[in-house]
């Protein structure tokens, strides 16, 4: 019998610079040299889930194979929320 079930694609969201001298209000462990990493089928339904976890607090979404590029600029690494 065949696995049906899919790998959903990851999308990674980056914050402003801002959250490096003030607390984020979604969590103190969020920070501008980190990225939240999100499963999603879609880039809207990435950023839907990002609204509702970050509100407008959030500077990009990445798709994993653009994400690859610059993960190097994140040196904190993945935030666990």
């Amino acid at each position: 019998m065949m696995n049906w079930l899919l790998e959903m694609p990851n999308f990674y969201v980056t914050f402003g610079q801002r959250f490096r001298r003030q607390p984020h209000p979604a969590s103190d462990n969020i920070h501008p040299d980190g990225y939240v990493k999100i499963e999603a089928v879609t880039y809207a339904v990435a950023r839907a889930k990002a609204m509702e976890l970050f509100g407008p607090m959030w500077a990009f979404i990445y798709e994993e194979e653009k994400f690859e590029k610059c993960k190097h600029y994140f040196p904190r690494g993945e935030i666990k929320l």
